[in-house]
C-alpha cells in the first residue's frame, strides 16, 4: 500500500458552452493487488466486480489462456476458487470471451466467435445456451446481424429479464448499410430467447461515409454502460464526440456532447486505405475507448486517448496513447476532464463503493494492480 496525493486542474464545460475552470483534487489513495496464478496472463483476461449487493467482495476473472473462471476476494486480492471451463461437451462454453454475473447461480459467459451466450450455475454447469444470431428457416444466419464483442469496455447489462450486448455490424464497412442499418447493440429476452437489434451508428457516420470516408476495424467497437435507475443504456462510439443515451423502455436514442478539450475533429480513413496502412493510421488517431457509469457518485467517466508523441515503435516501452478522463453528470453535462499518468490503462475501470479503480501497468505478469482514485471538488 502507498499514499500519493496530487492536485490537477480539470477544465470544465457544459453542453451550453458555459466555459469555466474548476479545480479538483485527485487523490491516489492506494494500490490493490490481485495475485494471479502462473497460467493467467493479466492482459488476456476479462473481469468484473459484481454489481450484486451480496457479491461486492468477489472479483471475477475470465482467463483467455486456459478458459478458466476465477473468483478472488476483492478485499484481500487472494484467489477463492478456479474452474477450467470446457470448450466442448454438454457443459462446453467455447472460447470464453467475457462474462456477466447476476448471481452465483446465474453466471453468463459470452463466446463471441460462436455467437453464443451460456448461463452457468454455481457448479459451472451450463443451464441454458442462447444464440445471438438471426434465424432464417430455423437456421442461424451468419451474414446478418451483429458480431457481439467481448471487449472489457463493452459491458453486458441486465434489465427486466433482458440482457444487453454491444458489437458491430456483420456488414462490410465499405458499404453504406454498415453505417445506415448495421446494429451496434442488441437485447436478448431470457423468457422467449429472442434477440432484437437496437441501435445503429450515429447519424454523422453516414454523412462521412458519403464523403468518401470509412472507419477501420479497430474503430468499430462501441462501449456500453448502464444507468438502471434512469432506464438508460449509454453508448460511446470511438470517433464520435457525442454520447448516445438509449432509453430501455421506449427504445429511443438521444445524443449529448461529451467531447474532449483536446480534440473533437476526427480524421477518417479513405475508402481505399490498404490493410498495411490501417495500423499506422490508427496509431496516429485520437479516439474514445470507453464509458463507465459510477452508480455511487452518479457520474459517467468517458475515456479519451490521444496519440503519444514519444512513441516510436512497439518495443520502446512507451504506451501508444495518453489517456484522459472526461467526467459527465447524469444530465450529460460535462463537469471536468483530467489527463491520467501514462502507466494506467483505461480500457478497464472498476467501479466500487469506495471509489473508481484504474488499472495500472506493472511488469509482473502474476499480478493485476488497480489504483483507487478519489475525485474531490475543492
Amino acid at each position: 500500500m502507498f499514499i500519493l496525493i496530487s492536485t490537477i486542474l480539470i477544465f470544465s464545460c457544459t453542453n451550453n458552452n458555459n466555459l469555466n475552470i474548476t479545480k479538483f483534487k485527485i487523490e491516489l489513495i492506494s494500490d490493490k493487488l490481485i495475485s494471479l496464478d502462473s497460467l493467467t496472463d493479466p492482459w488476456q483476461t476479462s473481469f468484473i466486480l459484481s454489481d450484486d449487493t451480496h457479491l461486492q467482495n468477489q472479483f471475477f476473472v475470465l482467463s483467455g489462456i486456459d478458459n478458466s473462471l476465477q473468483i478472488y476476494d476483492w478485499k484481500t486480492g487472494k484467489i477463492q476458487s478456479k474452474k477450467i471451463l470446457p470448450k466442448e461437451g454438454p457443459n462446453g462454453v467455447g472460447d470464453a470471451g467475457s462474462l456477466m454475473v447476476k448471481s452465483l447461480d446465474s453466471i453468463f459467459v459470452l463466446s463471441d466467435f460462436q455467437f453464443k451466450l451460456y448461463q452457468l450455475d454455481r457448479n459451472y454447469n451450463v443451464v441454458k445456451s442462447y444464440s445471438l444470431l438471426e434465424m432464417e428457416g430455423g437456421k442461424p444466419s451468419y451474414g446478418k446481424g451483429m458480431f457481439p464483442t467481448s471487449k472489457r469496455f463493452c459491458k453486458i447489462g441486465f434489465f427486466e429479464n433482458k440482457l444487453y450486448l454491444g458489437g458491430y455490424p456483420l456488414i462490410s464497412a465499405l458499404k453504406e448499410d454498415f453505417y445506415l442499418k448495421g446494429a451496434t447493440s442488441l437485447s436478448l429476452n431470457l423468457k422467449n430467447n429472442k434477440i432484437k437489434y437496437l441501435t445503429k451508428f450515429p447519424p454523422s457516420y453516414v454523412k462521412r461515409f458519403r464523403q468518401g470516408k470509412i472507419i477501420i476495424s479497430q474503430q468499430t467497437y462501441p462501449s456500453l454502460t448502464y444507468n438502471y435507475a434512469k432506464k438508460q443504456m449509454v453508448i460511446s462510439h470511438m470517433t464520435d464526440e457525442n454520447l448516445e443515451a438509449f432509453d430501455l423502455s421506449n427504445e429511443t436514442s438521444n445524443y449529448y456532447f461529451a467531447g474532449s478539450n483536446e480534440q473533437n475533429d476526427f480524421t477518417w480513413a479513405s475508402k481505399n486505405i490498404s490493410e498495411k496502412e490501417e495500423f499506422k493510421y490508427f496509431t496516429k488517431q485520437p479516439y474514445f475507448s470507453g464509458v463507465y457509469y459510477d452508480n455511487y457518485r452518479k457520474v459517467y467517466y468517458r475515456i479519451f486517448e490521444k496519440p503519444n508523441p514519444a512513441k516510436v515503435d512497439g518495443y520502446d516501452g512507451e504506451p501508444w496513447t495518453i489517456p484522459s478522463i472526461i467526467i459527465i453528470n447524469e444530465n450529460f453535462e460535462k463537469i471536468g476532464e483530467t489527463e491520467i499518468p501514462k502507466e494506467y490503462s483505461l480500457t478497464s475501470i472498476i467501479i466500487a463503493k469506495e471509489g473508481p479503480y484504474l488499472r495500472k501497468y506493472v511488469p509482473d505478469e502474476d499480478k493485476m494492480v488497480f489504483t483507487l482514485f478519489e475525485l474531490v471538488k475543492l
